[in-house]
């Protein structure tokens, strides 16, 4: 199944922003430079603080709000580079600290048309500027994932590339983790947080607290899982006589296969897939879809849109009942005739569908393995188990992600991804192994 959905915006916007600029020189031998300010709509703020003997600037942030998500707070280094644009904690400011890179540095403003410090009572930004009394450590963070330890954790890897004029640097956090001391240039690997905490690192030289750096907030809000790997490299005969049905087991031939590029359209239903070490219930196999085997892979995303519709099948119609006549449509198939060397054969498959959820009730995704034999007689081998229903949304769904119609073979409804019409919230989407929002397990 498909859904399309077309929206046009047409936005017109009349906007008057107006710009004032300040200019302050910052005497190194005196005391720090403190300005306290007030923020109004349209207005673009700015402050521009040069040292009188070229040296580098500390700016820190006493105080302040703005509104968050449409003002922005933005720090210039020297040559003009953003050290910040953001709107600190939810819109408050406190303690945000800056250090530039040569002898300038210049803080901004960035208001909307609505919300402002002087009309809606906003705490006032207050600031201070200062010489640094030390030449400048270099550093950098990285996030290091803790989840391929089966930890759902994270970890900051604090890499100091330049100690500048300290001798020692201690790194500490917004989380109480025991500081530790850096005494020279490398690779540091600190703290071990859980997943979603939000970490603020500190480094500063211990012997002159006006060299110092703060890192932007990090976190890692779950651990991802892999997810399935899906190619098209493979003919339709190969994924017929490599994966589907053994030389040694049969002879196979006249193989046959129609998707959406067969009507023209964009979209390629078939691909051979491997479960990339997730908990995918196949390790490999052939992919049929009523989409692009590209959207096949997870996360779970939502409904899958794109392309146009390309017919469906007469004989996918005549196995499904909940699939009307004529009216089904975007049906991948791939058939064959074939000679078996036995007296059995079996297949295992997986279905999954986007319908499920929202959809469950009123559509009807369905998959079927017809079999027809030499006197024209065809049979389904895609059943519920232990029953004569063909696999699809109706047939098997669970009420929980949609109250609107009833559960059906619900043993064999394995997961569901995502919200839904009810407000049931299923597994993280971002762990689903693949992109749609209900799997079955047989």
């Amino acid at each position: 199944m498909k859904l399309f959905f077309t929206t046009l915006f047409f936005i017109l916007v009349f906007s008057n922003i107006y710009s004032f600029q300040t200019d302050i020189t910052v005497n190194c031998d005196g005391s720090p430079v403190n300005t306290s300010f007030c923020y109004t709509s349209n207005q673009l703020l700015s402050y521009t603080y040069t040292s009188d003997t070229n040296e580098n600037l500390n700016l820190i942030i006493n105080e302040g709000e703005i509104e968050p998500y449409y003002d922005h707070l933005i720090i210039l280094d020297s040559d003009g580079s953003q050290l910040y644009y953001g709107y600190g904690d939810s819109g408050n400011l406190e303690g945000l600290s800056f250090q530039s890179s040569g002898n300038q540095i210049t803080i901004q403003v960035d208001p909307d048309s609505s919300v402002s410090c002087d009309e809606n009572s906003l705490v006032p930004i207050d600031l201070s500027v200062f010489c640094t009394t030390c030449e400048n450590f270099q550093v950098n963070y990285e996030l290091i994932s803790n989840c391929d330890n089966d930890e759902n954790s994270f970890s900051i890897q604090v890499n100091v590339t330049d100690l500048g004029s300290a001798s020692e640097l201690i790194i500490s956090d917004n989380q109480e983790t025991s500081p530790i001391s850096i005494t020279e240039t490398g690779s540091f690997i600190y703290g071990n947080y859980s997943n979603g905490t939000l970490v603020e690192l500190a480094v500063v030289n211990s012997e002159d607290s006006n060299c110092f750096d703060n890192s932007d907030v990090l976190t890692q809000d779950i651990c991802l899982e892999n997810y399935l790997e899906v190619t098209n490299q493979y003919t339709p005969n190969q994924l017929v006589t490599d994966f589907l049905m053994s030389s040694v087991c049969s002879q196979t031939f006249n193989i046959t296969y129609s998707t959406g590029t067969s009507f023209g359209q964009e979209d390629y239903g078939l691909g051979y897939f491997t479960s990339n070490g997730t908990d995918f219930d196949l390790e490999e196999g052939i992919v049929l879809t009523s989409g692009d085997y590209s959207n096949v892979p997870g996360p779970e995303t939502g409904s899958q849109g794109g392309g146009s519709y390309w017919p469906g099948d007469e004989d996918l119609e005549n196995a499904v009942p909940e699939l009307e006549q004529g009216n089904s449509n975007d049906a991948t198939i791939l058939e064959f005739d074939f000679v078996p060397f036995g007296e059995e054969m079996s297949f295992n498959f997986l279905f999954a569908s986007d319908e499920y959820g929202f959809y469950q009730c009123n559509y009807s995704d369905a998959f079927a393995f017809l079999l027809t034999d030499s006197n024209g007689n065809t049979q389904n081998l895609a059943v519920v188990p232990n029953s004569n229903d063909a696999v699809s949304v109706v047939t098997i769904r669970d009420e929980l992600y949609n109250n609107g119609c009833s559960s059906e073979n619900i043993n064999y409804f394995d997961k569901y991804y995502g919200n839904n019409s009810v407000g049931q919230q299923g597994e993280d989407p971002l762990t689903s192994p693949t992109n749609f929002r209900g799997i079955l397990s047989f």
